[in-house]
This record gives C-alpha cells, structure tokens and sequence, in this order.
C-alpha cells in the first residue's frame, strides 16, 4: 500500500481471477496466461528466488506473484533494462554499478550479434577488416572444407549442447564437464580442421557474452535470436544485422 499502483494490483488480480485451467505447474506457466505477449520469446516478468531482490523490487513499487509449491517469485511489470539489474549492484557505488550494467548490456551486444558480424565481413565487407587480419584469417580457413555460416552452426550447436549437457549432470561434475567438454572440442575440432581456429575465439566470447545476462530466460530467448541474425548476415551482409537490430529494437519499444 502506498508504494505500488492499486490500479495495478487490481488488473494483476483480475487476471489472475480470469485464468480458466485444470493445473499450472509452474509459475511461468502462470504468468504465460496473464501477460499481453504470451508468444513472444521475451519475458515480460522477473524470476528470482532471492527475497532481498523482491523486497528490493516492492519498495520500488512493482507487484510479485508467488505460486504454492514453486520457489520463484514473478516481477511485474519490468522493462528492458531491469533484466541487467543484479542486487550486488545496490551495495556497490552508482559508478561501480552502473559500468557492471554497461558491460552487461556489451556482453549482451556480443552475444547476438558478433557472430554474425564476422559472418557478414567473411561473406560481403571483406574490406572492412585491416589487410594483416584479412590475410590471417583467410590463412587460418583455407584448409577448412565448410562455408562460414556452416563453421558457426556447427560449433553454435556443439556450444549448446555443452551447455545442456552441463545442466542435467548433477553437482559440481557437471560446470567439469562443460568446461573441459568446450576446452577439448574446440581443440580437437581445430586439430580436425573442421573450423577455424577463430572462429572458436568467436563462439568462445559470445558464450561468455550470454553468461554475462543476469536473467536467464533473457539469454534465453536471445540465444535464439542469434541464429535469425545469423540468416540475415547471411543474406544481407553487415545491413541485414543492422536491419535485425532495428527490428529487435521496434520490438522491444512496442512491448
């Protein structure tokens, strides 16, 4: 009371008291029936499990939503930018924090676009590159038998697949197995003169990119976006990424 909305609380109630289903499972089961973009691959709520961060968002004035049985709680409403928001950045100082969501929003940056950037100079804007780095790269894929879009697919997906792997391994084993997993592929995949050898550094800094995102169904759906700027790099050069960001961005502002 007399920190959030009250025509906000009302409208969160009056479409939690709308929802017509058998069982929800899980809070962002939940959340999908009351949010105006169920479809999209966006969250349009926050999940933590951490009460200082709800207590932190409700003295902000937004609302959260518990779920019997479920050990997150839901946010409502948030923007874009309250995804980069991590609560060790309220004990920091504003200069502190605010360049931790600065290199936040870079690693995001990196990690949807940078490689198709590399795709779109590798396949259009060859001139953009200095002649010394264009001649190495250039040496470093000659004896590689897959075009570039082929190279990142391959080794986005064996990135991937690292990633899973490393999440249904129970305990400690499991960020091993990633690690050494990534360490021994890369090796061996360059060794096989599969890929490039920049290409790994490529997958290597857009995967720390998308750790960098707090939120982890953000990366999510991020993740997912990168392979549709992958096609437009593909198709387009440098103006098809530049096309997808401002797609991305017209996106974001309508939600």
């Amino acid at each position: 009371k007399s920190v959030a909305n009250p025509e906000l609380v009302v409208e969160i109630k009056r479409r939690l008291k709308g929802i017509n289903t058998d069982y929800i499972v899980e809070g962002g089961a939940l959340l999908q029936f009351i949010e105006d973009y169920p479809r999209s691959l966006f969250p349009q709520s926050m999940s933590t499990e951490r009460p200082d961060r709800v207590a932190a968002n409700l003295a902000e004035g937004r609302v959260a939503i518990l779920l019997h049985g479920s050990p997150f709680a839901y946010i409502v409403p948030v923007s874009f930018f309250s995804f980069f928001q991590s609560i060790e950045d309220f004990a920091l100082k504003s200069p502190a924090g605010t360049f931790m969501r600065i290199l936040r929003l870079l690693g995001t940056l990196l990690a949807v676009t940078l490689p198709a950037i590399y795709l779109g100079i590798n396949y259009f804007h060859q001139e953009a590159l200095p002649t010394e780095l264009a001649l190495a790269i250039a040496a470093a894929r000659e004896q590689v038998p897959f075009p570039a879009l082929i190279e990142i697919i391959l080794m986005e997906m064996s990135f991937e697949l690292i990633r899973e792997a490393g999440l249904r391994v129970p305990g400690l084993l499991g960020s091993t197995i990633g690690i050494v997993g990534a360490i021994v592929l890369g090796q061996a995949a360059v060794t096989a003169k599969i890929v490039s050898p920049i290409m790994v550094v490529i997958i290597a800094i857009t995967g720390l990119g998308s750790f960098a995102i707090p939120d982890y169904r953000l990366a999510f759906g991020l993740r997912i976006s990168r392979f549709a700027f992958l096609g437009l790099a593909a198709w387009l050069g440098l103006v098809g990424v530049a096309f997808g960001l401002f797609l991305f961005t017209v996106s974001m502002c309508s939600m």
